[in-house]
């Protein structure tokens, strides 16, 4: 078994990354057979440009789309719950809570 240690970093990694055991949820994603909604791909923001990236391999593009969607749904509820949010486009790194 191994992983694919792109920017262990990044939020929109988990997808990929994440404490799941043998890559479970990179597999069904990139998996062809399968057939997933759009709704649930947003679910876990996962736009169709990003489904498109994984199903292709392209595991940077993935969680560079992944974490853009991130950022803009966090943005959105901040605004909605009247949260001013920071300007930039970028995150902070993030706290490693998967012990």
């Amino acid at each position: 078994m191994h992983y694919i240690i792109i920017n262990k970093y990044k939020i929109s990694n988990r997808i990929i990354l994440g404490k799941v055991k043998n890559n479970f949820a990179k597999n069904i994603l990139s998996n062809v057979s399968y057939n997933i909604s759009q709704e649930v791909l947003n679910s876990h923001a996962i736009t169709k440009e990003a489904y498109k990236a994984i199903k292709n391999k392209n595991y940077n593009e993935f969680l560079d789309l992944r974490e853009k969607e991130l950022i803009k749904l966090e943005k959105e509820f901040m605004i909605k719950e009247s949260v001013i949010p920071n300007s930039g486009n970028t995150i902070q790194t993030p706290v490693d809570d998967t012990d």
